[in-house]
């Protein structure tokens, strides 16, 4: 059984389950589907089909939220012990969950995982709107912030296409998405202590 936990600006069905029009399979759940896992997402508070609290989501939250889920996910599938997989904020949120609650996760993977940030261009940039992010539980997030994604690190690495199909399914949801995660990523790094992840991890 495989959990997938979504990231800051997004929310869980167009991060892994999105469908681009005559581009081939962009959905990893498809993917490991086919590979023979059972396989399970959700939306944090405040993100996609969730709730909408005051909350502003952090990575405390995130990890709750998980705690949360994982009852369900045991009476549903009959399984208590799982693989998770995280991005970026969502692989902090899976490996302060898997700290807190080591015999629920069994094999944990972290992509664009942010130990520390120190010297992330990205979080660099970020933080100098920390006063705003601290200020507001909403920040926006539009169809050119979601283009952004594609281009802000390697432009021209991207199909653009793929920006469009997520930026459609996401705007759904509205043009606003929680500060929580880029609060915590750029003022409280690090928030979990590798020593403290049991898992094989990578």
């Amino acid at each position: 059984m495989l959990f997938l936990v979504h990231g800051s600006s997004n929310s869980a069905r167009p991060s892994f389950d999105l469908t681009v029009p005559g581009k081939g399979e962009y959905s990893l759940m498809n993917v490991f589907a086919r590979l023979g896992y059972d396989v399970w997402t959700m939306d944090h508070e405040d993100y996609g089909r969730s709730s909408r609290t005051e909350s502003n989501s952090d990575i405390a939250s995130g990890a709750a939220d998980l705690a949360a889920a994982m009852p369900v996910v045991a009476r549903e599938t009959g399984t208590a012990r799982i693989h998770m997989m995280g991005e970026s904020s969502g692989a902090l949120r899976a490996a302060v969950f898997a700290a807190q609650e080591p015999s629920r996760v069994d094999r944990l993977v972290l992509t664009a995982f942010t130990y520390t940030g120190r010297d992330s261009p990205t979080l660099i940039e970020r933080a100098k709107r920390l006063d705003a992010y601290r200020a507001s539980n909403t920040r926006l997030r539009d169809r050119s912030m979601i283009r952004s994604i594609f281009t802000r690190d390697m432009p021209g690495t991207s199909d653009m296409a793929v920006a469009e199909a997520l930026a459609d399914a996401e705007l759904v949801f509205g043009d606003q998405t929680p500060t929580g995660t880029y609060v915590d990523m750029t003022s409280k790094l690090p928030v979990v202590q590798p020593e403290a992840v049991k898992s094989p991890c990578c």
